[in-house]
């Protein structure tokens, strides 16, 4: 196998990875899964965090079928005991059964209430549509989004 078609095939098990993660409601974190519950340390449900996520999705075409996407967020007004945050980017495409997605990982440092992330992932560009960014910050686990990522042309 080239090497190309070797990078290609583990972005397709990490695609396939991240939807079963993403199907199964778990959340990836490091090294290890865990399971992805409404409940923070203090046992209180998990509440909707003030900070702003703002994010820009840019794409350039790989092939007739794949896409490679730059997903790039940042958050703004975090609270100052949050240290860190996980996103996700999920879309849903409308000619494949319902619950099939694609899903790309973004996490982070905060600095005084402020971080970004960027990633690049490979998408298929057939039948996909807009997705949608959501996450939560740590370790506080307040949600953040979602949001609709803006397209840079």
């Amino acid at each position: 196998m080239r090497p190309f078609q070797r990078m290609l095939s583990a972005v397709a098990y990490l695609l396939i990875v991240c939807g079963i993660c993403a199907l199964s409601g778990c959340q990836v974190g490091g090294n290890s899964v865990q399971p992805n519950t409404s409940q923070n340390n203090t046992g209180s449900s998990a509440s909707q965090s003030k900070a702003v996520l703002q994010c820009t999705l840019q794409a350039t075409p790989v092939t007739a079928d794949a896409a490679s996407m730059t997903l790039s967020c940042t958050i703004m007004n975090a609270e100052r005991d949050q240290a860190a945050f996980n996103l996700i980017y999920s879309t849903e495409p409308p000619m494949i059964s319902k619950g099939d997605t694609e899903n790309a990982k973004c996490s982070g440092m905060l600095h005084d209430g402020t971080g970004s992330c960027t990633i690049t992932f490979l998408q298929n560009a057939v039948n996909s549509k807009l997705g949608m960014v959501t996450g939560s910050l740590l370790p506080g686990y307040q949600l953040l989004g979602p949001v609709m990522p803006k397209i840079i042309p």
